[in-house]
């Protein structure tokens, strides 16, 4: 894993294993089964690092199971935890570890790349795709930018549905996408594709999804109660309340449009 995240293309920090030995040695601990979270705290402070990660290799007859812990270094306190069994044979074992690996670098990067979204997003973003998370962050870039290129955006959007089909969140974006650009016919058979992948959704990711849908295929009351549904369900969504004043105005209750 260190090897893997020291090579890896968006050049993250990391400690080498030596470093953080000696660091182990210097308190006298040689079984790292019995490091406490306190003494966490302690040496991933002197290593100046953001997560720290520890794991386990355990077997039972012919199992073997891999665990890892993703620790917050001011708190100590594990945020993530990832598993994984496969055989216990030698040669299997690459096999194991590249699949852990994989599990936590994919969380991490996500991790990274979720800092730069909009936090009202944030919670209807499922994918696990480092990639295409990245072509959809790219995507927003490109939609809310002030030049608003929408046709990039388009472009980017496609590019994450390509790699996740089940990544809701980026065919919502590429229906305001297309409507951006003048082409509703578009926008509204995507928006129908995603109507169709409502039922794998959590609640709030549905809200926004039947949002969109009735915005193409309903009256606007239906609408607006669409976004008051979603302001009901977290009353802290900036981006809620402004579309629920959008479609007050195309009703012309002024009035209302600040409720």
């Amino acid at each position: 894993m260190i090897t893997y995240f020291s090579n890896y293309p968006d050049n993250l920090e990391v400690r080498q294993i030596e470093t953080i030995d000696a660091l182990f040695q210097g308190k006298g601990i040689t079984n790292y089964a019995s490091i406490t979270p306190s003494v966490l705290r302690r040496i991933s402070k002197k290593l100046s690092v953001n997560v720290l990660i520890t794991g386990i290799i355990q077997q039972a007859g012919e199992t073997k199971r891999l665990s890892a812990q993703l620790y917050k270094t001011k708190t100590a306190v594990i945020f993530k935890s990832f598993e994984i069994d496969g055989p216990a044979e030698v040669e299997k074992i690459f096999q194991i570890t590249d699949s852990l690996r994989k599990m936590v670098t994919n969380f991490l990067i996500i991790s990274v790349m979720e800092k730069e979204i909009v936090t009202d997003f944030r919670p209807l973003i499922s994918t696990k795709y480092p990639e295409a998370y990245k072509y959809y962050w790219y995507g927003n870039q490109a939609f809310y930018d002030k030049s608003r290129d929408f046709s990039t955006a388009k472009d980017y959007y496609l590019k994450a549905i390509e790699i996740d089909t089940n990544f809701t969140e980026a065919m919502r974006m590429l229906v305001y996408s297309y409507d951006k650009l003048g082409l509703p016919e578009i926008a509204k058979e995507w928006s129908v594709r995603l109507y169709r992948k409502r039922d794998q959704l959590l609640p709030l990711q549905k809200l926004y999804v039947n949002a969109i849908h009735t915005a193409y295929f309903g009256e606007i009351l239906a609408t607006i109660n669409c976004w008051k549904s979603i302001i009901e369900y977290d009353d802290q969504m900036p981006v809620a309340y402004g579309n629920l004043a959008f479609y007050y105005i195309q009703l012309q209750q002024y009035d209302k449009q600040s409720t």
